[in-house]
């Protein structure tokens, strides 16, 4: 025990405290083997019990300084890697960034393995591995919110500086001033936006180095310094991004040509403006944007594209399956088929963009543009939207009807009207059932059903109104010449009858193709059927003087003159016929009738008729026979609807 202590009170590398520690360890030690020594029986128990206590002060080590060095330097080396972990970890950290700190916390640890080398006592060694801990646990690694914060501070500084520059230079005008605190306002906004979006330091600091260049880079010089400044500034961004072009490994020659013949025609344009420009702002703002838009011609690496590509596609097929899990118009078989072929989609695009094979953007850019494509354009049927669609198209073709019906220039304001009414009746009714449905199939047959009956409300033309009129007196015509040989007459009144009624026919006929509004034509035709049903079917008559009788009584051949007055009307807007017209009509005149018109009196002496048609109101005392007033007919009717193509071809 006696050794012990001296040995400790010798030992010079250590404190008081830690000498008076060491010796109550050694004296308990002491202590015990004294009381085991006492407690004995035996003289082997006595003997086992002195080497016990012998063995246990010894063991009482007094530390060297060379072992405390050497636990603190492990304490140093021990911090430094868990900083150097913890540096490594900080995703928002740029490798450059990670190097500056770890370098940082070396010089840290450097400095306190130094001072522990060079303590004289164990306390010292302790007290300088303390300090170099702490100072290494204290080097602080900036969050992504912390350099946001002091970059957009170091925006709104250069902006101050700014505008105190502007708005103490004296050449100025106030107008100009405002101009130019405004675009440096405008540049510190823009900036404040790139460094809040950024999701690095690095990008943070990039924009706001860029944010403070282009605050600063807002100049008022004279107008030559400033297109020299602004043209060097061009051409220096266009290098600097020749540089980076030229250093991607990931690109072709044709996608580095590209991308530089990109940049130089930004480079051009920014130069033309900047030459053409006539004040300072002006020059500084196409300098600016020159060197945006260079700068912003995007020349990234491989791997960035591969995972913008990938990240691009997840994005599109996340959006894409929580719209599908919203349509609640789909079964759950139907939204987990649409889900399964998103996935696909996306899974197979991303397997070929991680292929070790992919090695270029192009085929990146390729992959992912259409795997986004075929996820976009998946189609997801809801009721809305397929309700929108319906109406859309609803309101589309009422829209095409009613202009239709607008530009039909042979409808009189009151037919538009009739037919837009019926328009809108069949689109209102068409809608109200696209709401009302429940289903999507629901929606598409009352969208088709109402588009067929929009459709298929014609606007009828003056040609199509013509052929309707015609084939009206047509069957007005065939209808009193059935009632005409069914009557109980002798076949000489019927044939005077029937040409009598032909010839009200023809000429209603002609002047229904001679008319140039609807409102006309069907005038005209009312006029005309009404003639001929007004033809009176008499009795039979036996000899020629009562048929001759008969024939004065019965001629109602209308008068067309009358029957416009009645229907003024509707006739008002019809204007005079052109001389073509006229020439037009005598040629139908002559080319309706036979070259013969012969008819006898009942004395039997013939009488030739003009080769004009008959005006309405004269009495017809021809004895033409059934043949004849058919072939009557017939040559006007074929004399008409040749003329007519002839005057559609003319037209």
């Amino acid at each position: 025990m006696k050794n012990k202590e001296d040995e400790i009170n010798n030992a010079t590398n250590i404190s008081s405290e830690e000498k008076a520690d060491l010796i109550k360890q050694a004296t308990e030690a002491a202590n015990i083997a004294k009381d085991n020594i006492n407690n004995a029986t035996t003289n082997s128990e006595v003997e086992t019990a002195q080497v016990d206590g012998e063995k246990a002060i010894a063991d009482v080590t007094v530390p060297g300084l060379s072992d405390i060095k050497k636990e603190s330097i492990d304490l140093i080396n021990k911090a430094l890697s868990e900083k150097q972990e913890e540096i490594n970890n900080a995703s928002n950290l740029s490798q450059d960034e990670k190097q500056d700190l770890i370098d940082q916390a070396k010089k840290v640890a450097t400095e306190a393995i130094d001072e522990i080398n060079n303590s004289q006592t164990n306390d010292e060694a302790k007290q300088a591995a303390d300090t170099g801990v702490k100072n290494i646990e204290n080097i602080s690694i900036p969050s992504l919110n912390d350099a946001k914060n002091n970059a957009n501070q170091a925006i709104d500084d250069a902006l101050n500086s700014k505008k105190n520059e502007i708005s103490n230079a004296s050449n100025l005008t106030d107008s100009e001033k405002t101009d130019l605190i405004n675009q440096a306002t405008e540049i510190a906004n823009a900036a404040k936006d790139a460094i809040n979006s950024a999701t690095t330091n690095t990008a943070v600091e990039a924009a706001e180095d860029k944010g403070v260049a282009d605050i600063n880079n807002i100049h008022f010089t004279n107008l030559d310094d400033s297109k020299k400044a602004a043209n060097s500034a061009i051409d220096d961004a266009l290098n600097t991004k020749k540089d980076e072009i030229h250093n991607a490994s990931n690109l072709s020659d044709s996608e580095k040509a590209k991308l530089i013949n990109q940049a130089t025609e930004i480079a051009q344009k920014a130069h033309d403006t900047i030459n053409n420009a006539t004040t300072n702002s002006a020059v500084t703002a196409a300098e600016n944007k020159g060197i945006e838009d260079i700068a912003n011609i995007n020349v990234p690496s491989l791997a960035e594209t591969k995972q913008a590509a990938i990240n691009a596609i997840k994005q599109v097929q996340n959006a894409k399956n929580s719209q599908i899990e919203e349509a609640k118009n789909l079964s759950a078989d139907e939204q987990k088929n649409l889900i399964d072929q998103v996935n696909k989609i996306a899974q197979d695009a991303i397997n070929k963009l991680n292929d070790s094979a992919t090695t270029t953007n192009e085929v990146i850019t390729d992959t992912r543009d259409k795997a986004i494509d075929q996820i976009t354009n998946l189609f997801i049927p809801t009721l809305d939207s397929v309700q929108k669609d319906a109406q859309e198209a609803i309101n589309s073709a009422k829209k095409a009807k009613i202009d239709e019906i607008n530009k039909a220039n042979n409808l009189t304001d009151q037919m538009k009207q009739d037919l837009i009414d019926q328009v809108n009746q069949v689109a209102d009714k068409a809608t109200k059932a696209i709401n009302n449905a429940q289903t999507n199939d629901d929606v598409k047959e009352a969208e088709i059903k109402g588009l067929e009956d929009i459709n298929s409300i014609q606007v009828p033309s003056l040609v199509e109104s013509k052929d309707d009129a015609i084939k009206e007196i047509d069957d007005a015509l065939k209808k009193k010449t059935d009632e005409i040989n069914a009557a109980d007459l002798d076949q000489k009144q019927k044939d005077e009858l029937i040409s009598q009624i032909t010839e009200i026919a023809t000429e209603t006929k002609t002047k229904v193709f001679n008319a140039t509004t609807n409102a006309e034509v069907d005038a005209e035709a009312k006029a005309g059927i009404k003639a001929i049903e007004a033809v009176k079917i008499p009795a039979r008559i036996a000899d020629n003087s009562n048929a001759e009788s008969h024939n004065s009584s019965t001629n109602v051949t209308p008068d067309h003159n009358n029957e416009e007055n009645n229907n003024a009307q509707n006739t008002n807007q019809v204007s005079t016929n052109t001389e073509s017209e006229s020439k037009e009509q005598t040629v139908i005149t002559n080319s309706v009738q036979p070259k013969s018109n012969a008819v006898r009196h009942k004395n039997g002496a013939p009488v030739t008729k003009k080769a004009t048609l008959p005006q309405t109101g004269k009495k017809d005392n021809s004895n033409l026979t059934l043949a004849g007033a058919a072939l009557l007919g017939l040559a006007g009717v074929f004399s008409l609807f040749g003329l007519g193509d002839k005057r559609k071809k003319n037209k």
